[in-house]
């Protein structure tokens, strides 16, 4: 079964802009690290909307495949395989 889960683009922004105020880039596998995903793909689905409209500020490096895992709402280990995305300072 599929449930639906809005998700809020601008807190996730707001982490990404937070994070790249002390750096000049991160990935989103070290933003799930220490903001893990608490929506599950959707918010994963999200991120990654994010990375493709920011097009000038971000890089899928599709040479890079990384894991980003989850606990569900019913407390179910999940995982995705993905490439890496990178987000970097304006």
């Amino acid at each position: 079964m599929y449930t639906q889960h809005y998700v809020d683009t601008e807190i996730l922004q707001a982490r990404i802009n937070k994070a790249l105020q002390n750096q000049r880039q991160i990935t989103l596998f070290e933003i799930c690290q220490e903001h893990p995903l608490e929506k599950g793909l959707s918010e994963l689905i999200a991120y990654m909307n994010l990375a493709c409209k920011d097009n000038a500020n971000a890089l899928i490096d599709s040479d890079k495949e990384v894991e980003i895992a989850w606990v569900s709402a019913k407390g179910i280990d999940k995982s995705v395989k993905m490439p890496s995305v990178i987000f970097t300072r304006h």
